[in-house]
C-alpha cells in the first residue's frame, strides 16, 4: 500500500483530539459572558447582585436559567413581572420547573382550586409561593386555614394566597392574642375570614398598638372591632389617629365602618356635613351617630356650602368659583382602589412615560417610568395608558382607575377604541382593552393637566435625566414630591372658610 494512503487511512480512523485546557477556559469564559449577558439585557437584573445572592448561577449553564424563566412565564407571567420575581428571589434563577416550579402550580391549580386565570395574580401578589416547599410548607397551612373556616363561599382565592406562605405558629399567635382580648375562638375567626390581612401583621408593631389605641384613646367597645375587623388593616398614624381627633376637636362621633371606609374627602364632606347641622340635630347626632347622606336636613344656604366640598365649579352672588374639592386638583381614589396617573413627554428620538400609583390617602405605592420608541403625540399618549395597564399587571394592582390628560385617547377608549386617529392607535387602545381584562376591574379616565402635574413632572424628568424602571415614593425628584404635597393639600377641606362662605 503506498505511504500516502497508510496516512490518509490513518488520519480518517484517528480520534478526534480534545480542545486544549487554554481552548476549553476561553469557551467556558465566553459562555459565562453570555449568561450575564442574558441576565442584564433579557430579564433586566443586575448580574452581579444576583451572582452574590445566589452563588449556583456560576456554574449553572444558560439553559437552566432560560427554562426557570420560560416555566413561569406559561402561566401568563409578564417579562416585567419577572424582573420583579428573580429581583426578589434570585435563587429561582437555578431552579428545576419540574421538581420546584411545577409542584407549586399544581398545588395551586388542584389542591387549592385556584383557576389556571388567577394563578398569574396568586403569583405577582406573592412571589414567594415559588420557592415554598408544597408538602412541608403549602400543604400544612391550607389544612389550618380550612379548619379556621376558609371552605365554601370563603375559601382561599387568588386574593388570599398569601396567607399560605405564613407559619402556622405565627399565625395561631394572632389568634390566640384577639381571643386574650376576651373574643371567643368562633369570633375571632369570622373577623379573620373577613380581614385575612389580620393573619399577616405582628402583634407587637400593629395589632397591639391599634388595640391600645382604641380602647385607651378611643374608649371603644370590643363589639365595633367585632363589627369592622378592617379597622386592624387601617394605618394607624395615616387614617385612624387623623379622622378620631379631627371627630374629637369638634364633639362628634362615628362608627369605625363610617370613619374609616370611605376617602379622605368624603370624610371630610361628611364632618363637614355634621358641623353646619343645626344644634339639635347635633345634639341627637352624639346619641346615634348616624350620619345623613350629603345635603338631607339641612338649609338651603348650608346645603350650599355643603356641595362646595364635592362640586368642581358652584355659584356664588352670580360669579363662577372653585370649590374646596375643586376636579382643578388631584382627587384620591375611593377606597380600596388604585389610582395611576400617567403622562407621555415626545421627543425627537423616543417617547418617556411617567406613571404614579397611589391610594385612596394619597400615599405613593409606588411610581414608573419608561421609554419607548419615538410617536406623534396622540399615539404616545395611548402607548403610555398602555405602558400603564401593563406596569398596574406586573405590580399585582387588581381595582385600578389609569388617568391621564389625554382626551382624544379615553374618548376613543370609552367608545370601544374606534379611534378616528389612524389604525396604530386604534391597535393601541384595543391592546389596552385587552390588557385591562387581566385587573379585576379598571377604569381609564380623563383629567385636566391641573390633576395630572405628578405624572407630567415624572415623564419630563425621565427624557431629561434618562432614569428609568421602578421608583420607590423616597425616590421620587424633588420637583414629583412637591407638586405630590401641594396636591394633598389642595384637597384637605378648610372647613373655617367653608363655613364663612
Amino acid at each position: 500500500m503506498p505511504a500516502a494512503m497508510i496516512a490518509a487511512t490513518s488520519n480518517h480512523h484517528r480520534p478526534p483530539q480534545l480542545p486544549s485546557t487554554t481552548t476549553a477556559t476561553a469557551y467556558d469564559g465566553v459562555q459565562f459572558r453570555l449568561k450575564l449577558h442574558h441576565i442584564r439585557a433579557t430579564l433586566n437584573l443586575d448580574p452581579h447582585l444576583a451572582l452574590s445572592r445566589n452563588p449556583n448561577l456560576r456554574a449553572a449553564p444558560l439553559s437552566t436559567i432560560a427554562a426557570a424563566a420560560t416555566a413561569i412565564a406559561s402561566f401568563g407571567i409578564e417579562r416585567a413581572a419577572l424582573t420583579r420575581i428573580f429581583g426578589l428571589f434570585p435563587l429561582l434563577l437555578t431552579s428545576d420547573p419540574y421538581l420546584d416550579l411545577y409542584p407549586v402550580f399544581h398545588f395551586l391549580l388542584s389542591d387549592v382550586g385556584v383557576t389556571f386565570h388567577d394563578i398569574r395574580k396568586s403569583i405577582l401578589r406573592c412571589p414567594r409561593l415559588l420557592v415554598c416547599d408544597v408538602e412541608e410548607q403549602l400543604r400544612p397551612v391550607l389544612v389550618f386555614l380550612r379548619g379556621l373556616g376558609f371552605v365554601g363561599a370563603n375559601k382561599v382565592t387568588c386574593k388570599t394566597t398569601a396567607l399560605l406562605v405564613y407559619n402556622e405558629g405565627t399565625m395561631m399567635r394572632k389568634i390566640e392574642y384577639l381571643m386574650g382580648l376576651g373574643l371567643g375562638y368562633d369570633e375571632v375567626a369570622e373577623m379573620v375570614i373577613r380581614a385575612p390581612g389580620l393573619l399577616m401583621m405582628s402583634v407587637e408593631g400593629n395589632l397591639g398598638k391599634k388595640v391600645e389605641y382604641f380602647r385607651e384613646v378611643m374608649k371603644g367597645d370590643l363589639e365595633e372591632i367585632k363589627r369592622f375587623p378592617q379597622y386592624f388593616l387601617c394605618s394607624l398614624e395615616g387614617k385612624i389617629k387623623p379622622r378620631h381627633k379631627m371627630l374629637v376637636e369638634h364633639g362628634f362621633s362615628m362608627s369605625l365602618g363610617k370613619m374609616l371606609k370611605c376617602s379622605d374627602g368624603e370624610f371630610e364632606a361628611r364632618l363637614l356635613q355634621m358641623r353646619l347641622r343645626p344644634a339639635d340635630d347635633r345634639r341627637s347626632n352624639k346619641c346615634n351617630s348616624k350620619v345623613q347622606p350629603v345635603g338631607q336636613g339641612l338649609l338651603p344656604e348650608q346645603n350650599e356650602k355643603v356641595k362646595m366640598v364635592s362640586n368642581p365649579l358652584i355659584r356664588l352672588n352670580g360669579q363662577e368659583i372653585l370649590g374646596e374639592r375643586s376636579l382643578r386638583s388631584w382627587q384620591p381614589p375611593s377606597f380600596g382602589r388604585v389610582k395611576i396617573n400617567v403622562d407621555a413627554a415626545v421627543r425627537v428620538e423616543a417617547t418617556f412615560v411617567g406613571c404614579i400609583a397611589r391610594n385612596h390617602e394619597g400615599k405613593v405605592l409606588k411610581a414608573y417610568s419608561a421609554k419607548l420608541p419615538a410617536f406623534d403625540p396622540h399615539t404616545a399618549e395611548a402607548e403610555g395608558y398602555k405602558a400603564a395597564a401593563r406596569w398596574a399587571i406586573s405590580m399585582g394592582f387588581e381595582d385600578v382607575i389609569i388617568e391621564g390628560d389625554a382626551k382624544r385617547v379615553v374618548d376613543s377608549y370609552n367608545k370601544g377604541a374606534r379611534a378616528p386617529y389612524g389604525w396604530q392607535i386604534a391597535t393601541t387602545l384595543q391592546r389596552i382593552q385587552c390588557l385591562s381584562r387581566s385587573l379585576e376591574a379598571t377604569e381609564v379616565k380623563f383629567v385636566p393637566r391641573e390633576c395630572n402635574s405628578a405624572a407630567h413632572e415624572l415623564c419630563q424628568w425621565a427624557a431629561r435625566t434618562g432614569n428609568l424602571g421602578h421608583i420607590e415614593s423616597y425616590a421620587l425628584p424633588h420637583r414629583v414630591r412637591d407638586v405630590i404635597k401641594d396636591e394633598l393639600l389642595s384637597i384637605s377641606v378648610n372647613t373655617e372658610q367653608s363655613t364663612i362662605m
